[in-house]
C-alpha cells in the first residue's frame, strides 16, 4: 500500500509540473496572438534603461508597423549586423528609447523608416559600432522587434540566470525528462516475484 501511495504521489508531482509547463507555453502562445509578435516577451539584461527598467524586468513587446513608432517610445530591436544576415547567431535584443526618426539615413538599399535610439542611463546616442555597420547611428525598421507596451518587474530574473548556464538547452532537457517520467508513471508495473508468491500462496489456501 505504501508503495502504491508513493507511486501515486510521484504521478501527481509529475502531472503538476507538466501542466505548469503546458500553461507557460499556452500563455506564450496567447501573447503571440494578442501582441501579433513572434517574440512577445523580452528580458532586460543591462542597466542602460534605468531608472525606467532594471535588469531582470520582463517586457511585453507589441509588433508595430512603420508610422506607429513615435519619438520617446521605447522599442526592442536587433543590432543591424544581425538584421541584415539572420544566419548569424543573434545578439541580445536591445531595449532603448527612440529619440529621432528619419527616412534619409545613409544606407543605399533601404528607403524605409530609421530610428535613432539611446539608453536613458546614457547622455549620448547609441554608438555606430554597437548597432550598425554604416555611417549613420540609426536602426532600420526591419530590425525592430516591437514597441514595449508593458512591464512585469524582475519576473525575467530566472531567464537571466538560465542564460548563464545554457538556459534553452536546460529547459528542453527538463521538459523531455518530465515527459519521460509522465509516460513511465502511467505504464503498468509488474509485481515483483515475492508479491506474486504471496498472492499465489493465498490463492492456494
Amino acid at each position: 500500500m505504501d508503495k502504491k501511495k508513493e507511486k501515486d504521489n510521484w504521478k501527481k508531482i509529475v502531472v503538476i509540473l507538466f501542466l505548469i509547463f503546458i500553461c507557460i507555453f499556452s500563455i506564450f502562445g496567447i501573447l503571440i496572438l494578442f501582441l501579433k509578435n513572434e517574440m512577445p516577451l523580452t528580458v532586460v539584461s543591462s542597466e542602460s534603461m534605468t531608472p525606467i527598467y532594471f535588469p531582470g524586468d520582463l517586457l511585453l513587446v507589441e509588433q508595430v508597423d512603420e508610422g506607429e513608432i513615435m519619438p520617446f517610445d521605447i522599442i526592442v530591436f536587433w543590432p543591424l549586423t544581425w538584421g541584415l544576415n539572420r544566419t548569424i547567431l543573434p545578439f541580445v535584443p536591445i531595449v532603448h528609447r527612440v529619440i529621432n526618426i528619419t527616412r534619409e539615413a545613409n544606407f543605399p538599399y533601404y528607403k524605409g523608416t530609421w530610428y535613432r535610439t539611446k539608453g536613458d542611463l546614457f547622455s549620448i546616442i547609441d554608438s555606430i559600432q554597437k548597432t550598425t555597420l554604416y555611417n549613420d547611428p540609426f536602426i532600420p525598421h526591419f530590425c525592430v522587434i516591437g514597441k514595449v507596451v508593458g512591464r512585469i518587474p524582475l519576473l525575467g530574473l530566472p531567464k537571466l540566470w538560465l542564460d548563464q548556464i545554457g538556459g534553452n538547452l536546460l529547459i528542453y532537457m527538463i521538459l523531455l525528462i518530465l515527459i519521460v517520467l509522465l509516460v513511465y508513471s502511467f505504464l503498468p508495473k509488474k509485481e515483483n516475484e515475492n508479491e506474486e508468491k504471496i498472492k499465489n500462496g493465498k490463492n492456494k489456501i
